[in-house]
């Protein structure tokens, strides 16, 4: 699966924060521990012109944590 790292900082500096006036970024982990957004939150309408730089995230992997909490 693709999506958009981000560092650490970027990530706790995005996460909740409204992009349009319906929509915040949710920030997830990957089974690494990186942090990642994906296509709607970087190739959505972004209103709010200070998180434009998050259209210029390259595409990386995203590897998915593994479940253990199933029943």
């Amino acid at each position: 699966m693709i999506g958009y790292k981000l560092t650490p900082s970027q990530a706790a500096e995005i996460s909740g924060q409204f992009f349009n006036d319906e929509t915040t970024f949710n920030p997830i982990q990957d089974i690494n521990g990186e942090w990642f957004i994906f296509g709607g939150e970087v190739n959505g309408f972004i209103t709010v012109e200070e998180f434009n730089w998050v259209k210029t995230l390259q595409p990386s992997e995203y590897v998915p944590p593994i479940n253990t909490n199933l029943p």
